[in-house]
C-alpha cells in the first residue's frame, strides 16, 4: 500500500504558531508524512485559473522570500521536533489549487490536501472547492480546536505588533523562529511596506471581534501569574481599550522564558484518543450511555470511525453553511453541529440522536461533497 502524504500549504509569512499547530495536529492524529508547501505569490504575474484578487496578495503582505520562509519553516520543525514527519518542503504556484503546476512539486498520490478555515475565511472554502473540482481529496483541521494561541496567530498580526514595537509578536511565534527574525533584521523588511496607521487599524479591527477577546483574555489569565500588576485592568478593563497591553505583557513573558515551554507545552488543546476500534466509551470522564455504542454502528453496518466521522461533519457542516437559504437549513446545520461535538466524544448514541434531526437536504449535500462516510450513517439512520 502507497503512502499517504497530507499537502499543508501556505504563504507562511511568517510561519507562526498557528501553522505550527496543524502540524501538531496531523502528526497526533494521523501519524502520516506531511509534505509543506510554500506559496509563492507574485502580484505582478497571473496565471490560470487564478481569478481572485486577494488582499493576501498583495506586496505588504507577502514581504519574505521563498529562502527565508523555507529556512524559519525548517527552523521550527526542528525545534518541535516535527523533523521524521515532515517529508518536505516544497514550492507552489500561486494558487496552489492550480493542480497541474503544482503536480511539479508534489507526489501524485495518494495524497490529502490539508486545510484550515479560520472564522470563515472564504479563501479556504474557495480552495476546497477547486480541489474538489480537480478529483483531490481533502481534509479541514476543525480550527475551533486548536488552542487558543493557534486561533490568534495571523502573519498580518505579527507583522502588525512589529510595526507599531509591540514585542507581543514573539508569544504567535515559536522561539527558534522569533529570535532568528529580531538577530537578522527581519522586522524592518517584514515590516517597510506597512504604514503605522495601517497597522494599528488592524490591531484595533482585530481586537473589536469578541472572540478573539476572549481568546486573548483567555491566554492572558493563564499564562500570567496571580498577583501581577496588571491584575487591576484585566479585572476593570476590556480586551478592546488594553488589548496592545495585553499582548506586550506577553511578550515580555515570553522574553524572560528561558526555553520555549510556555507556548509549546500542548500546541493542540483537545485530548486526541487514537482508536481504529469503536468502542463504547473513551478519554477523561468518558461515559456510555444507556444504548450500548457497538450495538448502535452494528446496525448501522457501516465501516465507523469516530474521528473520521467528526472530520466529515465539519466538511459537510462547512459546504451547509454556504447552501443553507432557509430557517429549516439552518436547524439541520444546528443538528450536524451537534453530532460533530458528540462524535468528539466518541458518543456514538448522541450522534445518532442528532443525526435523526437533519433531513434528506443534508444527506444530498454529504452526498455531493464526498463526505461518504455521513453520508452512510444518513443514508441509514433517516432510513434513505
Amino acid at each position: 500500500m502507497k503512502e499517504v502524504y497530507y499537502i499543508f500549504s501556505g504563504r507562511f509569512q511568517p510561519f507562526h504558531i498557528g501553522h505550527a499547530s496543524v502540524i501538531d495536529y496531523l502528526i497526533k492524529k494521523y501519524n502520516k508524512k506531511i509534505i509543506i508547501g510554500i506559496i509563492n505569490p507574485d502580484p505582478r504575474q497571473p496565471f490560470p485559473g487564478d481569478k481572485k484578487d486577494w488582499i493576501r496578495f498583495r506586496k505588504d503582505a507577502n514581504p519574505l522570500t521563498y529562502w527565508e520562509r523555507h529556512f524559519l519553516i525548517s527552523r521550527c520543525i526542528r525545534e518541535l521536533h516535527f523533523s521524521e514527519h515532515v517529508e518536505a518542503v516544497v514550492p507552489l504556484p500561486r494558487p496552489s489549487i492550480n493542480i497541474s503546476r503544482a503536480n511539479n512539486y508534489l507526489p501524485q498520490g495518494p495524497r490529502i490536501f490539508v486545510l484550515c478555515q479560520k472564522w470563515n475565511d472564504e479563501v479556504e472554502w474557495w480552495k476546497a472547492q477547486k480541489y474538489k473540482d480537480n478529483m483531490e481529496e481533502i481534509l479541514f483541521v476543525p480550527f475551533e480546536n486548536l488552542n487558543p494561541l493557534a486561533q490568534l496567530a495571523s502573519g498580518e498580526l505579527i507583522r502588525s505588533l512589529m510595526k507599531v514595537n509591540n514585542s507581543g509578536w514573539k508569544f504567535l511565534l515559536s522561539s527558534s523562529v522569533s529570535s532568528f527574525i529580531e538577530k537578522n533584521g527581519l522586522i524592518a523588511k517584514m515590516t517597510s511596506n506597512l504604514s503605522s496607521e495601517k497597522a494599528n487599524d488592524f490591531i484595533s479591527k482585530t481586537l473589536q471581534i469578541e472572540k478573539y477577546g476572549e481568546l486573548l483574555l483567555e491566554l492572558f489569565e493563564e499564562y500570567l501569574p496571580l498577583g501581577d500588576k496588571t491584575d487591576d485592568f484585566v479585572n476593570d478593563t476590556s480586551v478592546k481599550d488594553h488589548g496592545l497591553t495585553y499582548f506586550q505583557v506577553l511578550g515580555e513573558l515570553i522574553e524572560k522564558e528561558p526555553t520555549n515551554s510556555i507556548i509549546i507545552k500542548e500546541l493542540y488543546m483537545g485530548n486526541i484518543y487514537k482508536t481504529s476500534q469503536v468502542i463504547g466509551s473513551m478519554g477523561e470522564n468518558a461515559r456510555t450511555e444507556s444504548v450500548n455504542v457497538q450495538q448502535v454502528i452494528n446496525q448501522l453496518g457501516c465501516d465507523f470511525n469516530f474521528e473520521h466521522l467528526a472530520d466529515e461533519l465539519e466538511t459537510l457542516r462547512l459546504a451547509l453553511k454556504e447552501r443553507s437559504t432557509t430557517l429549516e437549513h439552518d436547524a439541520e446545520i444546528g443538528a450536524i453541529v451537534e453530532a460533530q461535538k458528540a462524535a468528539r466524544k466518541t458518543d456514538g448514541t448522541k450522534v445518532l440522536e442528532y443525526l435523526k434531526k437533519a433531513g434528506k437536504w443534508s444527506f444530498d449535500a454529504a452526498t455531493d461533497i464526498g463526505t461518504s462516510l455521513v453520508a452512510e450513517v444518513l443514508k441509514k439512520t433517516l432510513n434513505l
